[in-house]
C-alpha cells in the first residue's frame, strides 16, 4: 500500500471534518462531489476516495447516534438513569 504524503492526509481530514460538520456540503459532495470540490474532474482514484469520505462520515455518524442513545437511555435501562 502506498503512502500517502503528510499533505494528502490533512486534505483527506478537512474533507471528512467538512463533511460532518456541513450537512449542505455533504449532501453536495455525495450529490455532485466536482462541484463541491471545485473540481472539473476526478480520477478514479478521486471518486473512490469521495466514496471512502462519505462512507467514513456514515459510520462516525452512526457510531454518534449509538452512544447518544445509550447515554440518553433509548434503547432501554442502561443503568445510567
Amino acid at each position: 500500500m502506498e503512502k500517502k504524503s503528510p499533505a494528502y492526509t490533512k486534505r483527506q481530514k478537512d474533507l471528512i471534518l467538512r463533511a460532518l460538520t456541513d450537512v449542505e456540503f455533504r449532501r453536495l459532495l455525495a450529490s455532485d462531489p466536482l462541484r463541491a470540490l471545485g473540481k472539473s474532474s476526478l480520477t478514479p482514484e478521486g471518486r473512490k476516495q469521495v466514496e471512502l469520505v462519505l462512507a467514513t462520515v456514515k459510520e462516525v455518524e452512526a457510531k454518534i447516534t449509538n452512544l447518544a442513545d445509550q447515554l440518553l437511555c433509548l434503547n432501554g435501562p442502561c443503568g445510567i438513569c
